[in-house]
């Protein structure tokens, strides 16, 4: 991806960068001292105070880890020097040493230094005991085809611990992070404020299979059971049965009636079939859009396995992923739903159906139908991030914000490293006024996930209004190389010639542009970038459009967005804004007593 002012993160960082420069932001001395805190760290212990399996996994290892203090690793390193160490690594750069000079005082006058050793010492918040994580199984197989076996096998045991209700099992996105990494269970424990930690491996050698599975105290590191299992890829389906009981057993759950039926249900009878589907599932999260090939792995797996629920789901969700980056025919909705609809009627202890209802009751503004859906969705599998992702932005599009953070708050609480939890704890502020403070967690976010056109779209924007225009040039430049007729990317370079007041570049991106098939939320932004042009009858058309396609967070509207500024003073506004109120008023009503 191209890079321009302020956007080196874009293209990898230095390993000991500090967070504000892997952010794009302006540094000081602290972030020098940062950089000599890492190289300390690594120099004291042999090991990495931040790492992860890619740079963006790094990247987001610097916000939100907490390194543990060196004399926790070893003892004979004197609490003066682990505890100026930490200092020097704080996330938070008021909280590091302002200089050279600082921290030559913190040597001579230690108080300081011990302070931060304190600190860092403290005891953290009871973990409850329920609390689990699965890191990605190791795949031990020389083909490295396998990995989507193994990680579709971690994925599989989540979803079955994620069923029983005793357990608060922590999300794939979060411990995927952990794919590789070196930390101790203690260490990921403590970032996942998780009690226990289940690791394992996966072993073919053509039809033979091995899967040995530990599950760990992260508290003390401590064993807490292991077993190891042997068959054939045709037993793979009893295998995996077989480890998420005994991790249940060895936990002292007992399973409801339901519980242990749904353990035992089978969603495939052919194992090539079911690792068509591993690879398509797993190639749907990485691709910008699905293409042709992605379409021929999910014939193949239907033509061995024919319509199973799960097949039917991953179809239709390919179907729905053209319409989510604004590609897709939206005249497709209607089938979308009906398979939707189908999907729960033979599957309604799945997710897919609901899931699927709540996408495409969302691509229609129907918002209401859309929340309730994804909270049917999320009562079936409690570690979907997207759906819950999606669930409180859909809060927010009509305006109910305090649902919309409450939402969040449960999003963090079981995937507190996904991209789309660090991007929706920091959107989530736009709607009440908080875009400046909110933009280090956006540009967390995209570095995460830097590939994700809609998260770079969303750093395009708030950068445009927070009026950085260089950087937000690079992003969309590198949003219209990845994908050049994106309407979003379209929209964002359309709203930088309009901020710029390159009247006529901006009119150019627009012309001819038909707004009639484009989601709530993509017309009303269109509908900024006119206002901000001045064509003030053109802009509060395209946002009434948008309001009665499904976006009408009235707060937003009366106070905080910025582009629609020239619009406020315009004959018409009130009434477009009274429209709005009203629906906001209805969907509270409608959705009042529904939201777990």
């Amino acid at each position: 991806m191209p890079a321009s002012n302020g956007s080196s993160w874009w293209v990898g960082t230095p390993a000991y960068m500090s967070p504000e420069q892997a952010a794009g932001e302006s540094v000081d001395g602290r972030s020098d001292l940062f950089s000599l805190g890492c190289v300390l760290y690594e120099m004291l212990t042999g090991e990495v105070a931040f790492q992860g399996s890619s740079v963006p996994a790094t990247i987001a290892k610097r916000f939100i880890r907490t390194p543990p203090a060196i004399t926790e690793q070893r003892m004979d390193v004197s609490p003066l020097i682990s505890g100026i160490v930490s200092r020097l690594l704080e996330k938070e750069p008021a909280d590091r040493h302002s200089s050279g000079a600082d921290l030559a005082r913190d040597l001579r006058t230690p108080s300081g230094a011990i302070t931060a050793q304190t600190r860092t010492a403290q005891p953290r918040t009871e973990i409850a005991d329920n609390t689990i994580a699965v890191l990605p199984f190791v795949n031990m197989s020389t083909d490295v085809e396998n990995e989507y076996f193994s990680d579709g096998l971690t994925e599989e045991i989540i979803t079955d611990l994620s069923r029983v209700a005793a357990l608060r099992v922590t999300s794939r996105t979060s411990t995927q992070q952990y794919k590789g990494s070196t930390l101790s269970a203690r260490e990921i424990g403590r970032a996942l404020s998780v009690r226990h930690i289940l690791t394992g491996s996966v072993r073919r050698a053509g039809t033979a299979l091995r899967i040995s599975a530990q599950l760990i105290e992260a508290a003390d590191d401590h064993q807490r059971w292991a077993e190891k299992y042997s068959g054939t890829m045709d037993d793979v389906f009893d295998l995996q049965e077989r480890v998420s009981r005994e991790i249940v057993s060895a936990l002292g759950v007992s399973l409801a009636p339901e519980e242990d039926r749904r353990l035992a249900r089978r969603g495939f009878q052919h194992v090539e079939a079911y690792e068509l589907f591993l690879e398509a599932r797993e190639r749907l999260r990485s691709l910008i859009v699905v293409d042709e090939a992605w379409d021929a792995v999910v014939a193949r797996a239907i033509a061995i396995e024919g319509e199973v629920p799960a097949l039917i789901a991953m179809r239709v969700w390919g179907q729905l992923s053209r319409i989510k980056v604004g590609i897709g025919d939206r005249n497709s909705l209607d089938e979308i739903e009906r398979q939707a609809r189908r999907l729960i009627s033979i599957a309604s202890d799945e997710p897919w159906g609901y899931g699927l209802l709540g996408y495409a009751s969302f691509e229609r503004g129907d918002l209401v139908q859309a929340i309730i859906a994804f909270q049917s969705s999320i009562a079936r599998d409690p570690t979907d991030t997207q759906t819950r992702f999606f669930q409180a932005i859909a809060l927010t599009q009509c305006g109910m914000i305090e649902q919309a953070i409450d939402v969040t708050r449960k999003l963090v609480a079981i995937d507190p490293l996904a991209p789309l939890t660090l991007l929706m704890d920091s959107i989530k502020s736009w709607f009440i006024g908080g875009l400046e403070a909110s933009m280090p967690a956006v540009h967390r976010a995209v570095a995460a996930d830097p590939q994700n056109l809609l998260m770079q779209w969303t750093l395009a924007y708030g950068l445009t209004a927070m009026g950085d225009l260089d950087e937000a040039d690079g992003v969309v430049d590198a949003m219209l190389t990845a994908l050049p007729g994106m309407p979003y990317a379209l929209q964002a370079h359309a709203l930088l010639h309009a901020v710029r007041g390159n009247a006529a570049g901006a009119r150019a991106v627009v012309e001819g542009l038909d707004f009639t098939p484009f989601d709530a939320h993509l017309t009303f932004h269109y509908a900024e970038v006119y206002a901000v042009l001045g064509e003030l009858d053109r802009a509060l058309e395209l946002m009434t459009m948008g309001i009665r396609k499904g976006f009408y967070p009235a707060q937003f509207f009366r106070a905080h967005c910025r582009f629609i500024e020239p619009l406020r003073s315009h004959p018409g506004f009130a009434a477009v804004l009274e429209e709005a109120e009203r629906r906001e008023a209805d969907a509270r009503q409608a959705l009042a007593g529904t939201l777990a």
